[in-house]
């Protein structure tokens, strides 16, 4: 049971992380990077959401 929280808790991390790199990138209403990186943002995003879900799953 402690493993899965663990697990949980590091996915809920990363998310927060990619989450506050995605809001930075927007910083001051204007977007400070290019198109690719806020993509490639918002992929690893995407895929942590995906594991955190498999996780809640099982």
């Amino acid at each position: 049971m402690n493993e899965t929280f663990e697990i949980r808790n590091t996915f809920a991390k990363a998310i927060a992380i990619k989450s506050a790199d995605l809001l930075e990138h927007y910083q001051w209403g204007k977007q400070s990077v290019s198109d690719q990186e806020v993509l490639g943002t918002l992929n690893d995003l995407q895929a942590l959401l995906l594991e955190l879900q498999k996780t809640l799953r099982d």
